[in-house]
């Protein structure tokens, strides 16, 4: 079994040769812009943790039944609640309730 280095911030990743890959840590991830194979590889490493819509500025989980029902041309994926945050995004208030609702209370 071939172990992976422990990966840090801007850590380029070399699985072969041919194929080098680099980490995006605190950026967003547009979802037309990554092959499926590589997206289920960022979420299985904990890269990406949360996916936001970019037309709506709303971010959450990733398993979230409302964010499944967006199109993929408005997918979105950040790193970090922090990321979001700073992008203008606000909560889901379906999967992520108390986080929605601070931001309101924030936002009246």
């Amino acid at each position: 079994m071939h172990k992976l280095p422990l990966i840090f911030k801007g850590m380029t990743v070399q699985k072969s040769k041919e194929e080098t890959r680099d980490i995006d840590i605190g950026s967003i991830i547009y979802h037309h812009d990554i092959s499926d194979a590589v997206l289920r590889s960022k979420i299985k490493q904990k890269v990406i943790l949360l996916a936001g819509n970019r037309n709506l500025k709303i971010y959450g989980k990733l398993n979230c039944a409302m964010g499944k029902k967006m199109k993929r041309q408005n997918r979105i994926f950040f790193s970090t609640e922090n990321v979001a945050l700073k992008n203008n995004f606000r909560p889901c208030a379906c999967c992520k309730p108390a986080a929605y609702k601070k931001w309101k209370e924030n936002a009246i």
